[in-house]
């Protein structure tokens, strides 16, 4: 998931002038496409955790990610820049439980040694990757559009 969520933050950066033209956002109002996801994120980062510790990691990231995958697909046929905008802050909101959840299970999932230090260092890896596809992707969709 970590890469799924840089790559959507990359490529929707990378896309914000198609996204203004085509969605009908104002200059004034544009940032709106990054940060409300990065505020709902952010903001649900502490309570996915929580929420995974009281109901069990596991629900709680297929919450996650059944949900960002729903407002992503609501987000990628918006055409107002107020359903864009509080889809993008509820695309963060899943985003925010899934990364929680999923690094407790990883850390749960393998005992302390090699073998986690390994699984964490292919998770940190993931988002680094993840924003290099980002990039690309964004650039590639931003030219065929």
């Amino acid at each position: 998931m970590q890469m799924l969520d840089i790559i959507n933050v990359a490529s929707v950066t990378i896309t914000l002038p198609d996204i203004m033209r085509e969605v009908g956002y104002g200059v004034d109002q544009l940032q709106w496409v990054t940060s409300a996801y990065a505020l709902a994120y952010g903001a649900f980062l502490l309570i996915g955790g929580r929420l995974g510790d009281l109901f069990g990691h596991r629900r709680i990231y297929i919450l996650g990610v059944t949900w960002f995958s729903i407002w992503a697909l609501v987000n990628g046929f918006a055409k107002n820049p107020i359903i864009m905008s509080v889809g993008r802050a509820l695309q963060g909101m899943g985003a925010g439980f899934t990364v929680p959840s999923a690094l407790a299970i990883l850390t749960t999932t393998y005992p302390v040694g090699p073998e986690r230090t390994h699984a964490l260092a292919v998770f940190g890896g993931t988002g680094a990757i993840g924003s290099i596809i980002g990039v690309l992707l964004g650039g590639v969709l931003g030219s065929t559009i």
